[in-house]
């Protein structure tokens, strides 16, 4: 079964679904905070209603708390855009050429859906061309499960703060954080994640009242000086490799203070 998804985005954790969701049932928590959200892929499918979602990144942030405050009228202007093939298409065309200005909330919310779905590696930064045949497709389909989506971001408490502070509001005895922290010296974050902010994500680990995972690459050299030997390392086929990359698997390295198993 395929999990719930609202955009595209670098960096998602699809394929560690399953293990978060393990982790996060091991640990006996109930409410589950999900610090560098991106995606929304992983609060989309955990197994809870009570999340915090949260990312530093404005126009994502606007994109879950317009489905979160307004999913009426979120769909409402989504359903305009993509009525038509023709239609979905004239408005890549208007913001490729910046034509889309002037916007309230709820339409900056799908410009941020359109571009991350459209855009090369859901970086959001290039739009598509006639050409790109799948785009359409995804879109409808990302909609056609929209009344699920929208009553599940609608339970969400989503916030639009520092890491820092967000741990320091809600740690707790009953939370679980969840950490999937920006890969450093990518540029298609509109965050500044540096080292400093990584040896910090560290030491809070060590004090925090409440559980957590926290996931890097498993080949991520920084995040193995900051953090150490990962407590375990799941090994998944690579969904996303190129025709000519040898790398036919994805290593990740897990990070957490719960009793969890694996075999």
């Amino acid at each position: 079964m395929s999990n719930n998804k609202i955009i595209k985005y670098p960096g998602a954790k699809n394929a560690l679904v399953p293990v978060i969701n393990k982790v996060f049932r091991e640990s006996g928590k109930s409410v589950f905070v999900d610090v560098f959200g991106g995606s929304g892929i992983v609060s989309l499918n955990v197994n809870t209603d009570k999340i915090v979602f949260n990312d530093l990144n404005r126009e994502i942030y606007n994109l879950f708390k317009a489905i979160n405050s307004g999913s009426d009228e979120f769909l409402q202007v989504a359903r305009k855009w993509t009525s038509t093939r023709d239609r979905f298409d004239s408005y890549g065309e208007m913001l490729g050429s910046g034509k889309v200005t002037n916007q309230n909330s709820i339409e900056s919310a799908f410009r941020t859906f359109y571009k991350f779905n459209v855009g090369f590696g859901g970086m959001g930064s290039t739009y598509r061309t006639k050409s790109e045949k799948s785009s359409y497709s995804s879109v409808l389909k990302i909609l056609s499960n929209y009344k699920e989506i929208s009553l599940r971001i609608s339970k969400w408490t989503v916030e639009n703060v520092d890491f820092r502070e967000l741990i320091g509001t809600y740690d707790g005895g009953s939370v679980f954080f969840y950490f999937d922290p920006p890969y450093i010296g990518k540029s298609w974050y509109d965050i500044d994640f540096n080292t400093r902010a990584l040896e910090d994500l560290k030491r809070l680990t060590g004090v925090i009242k409440g559980s957590y995972l926290c996931t890097f690459d498993h080949n991520d050299l920084k995040a193995k000086d900051v953090f150490g030997t990962p407590d375990h390392v799941v090994q998944f086929v690579n969904q996303n490799r190129q025709k000519a990359s040898p790398q036919a698997f994805r290593n990740y390295s897990l990070y957490y203070n719960t009793s969890s198993s694996f075999e």
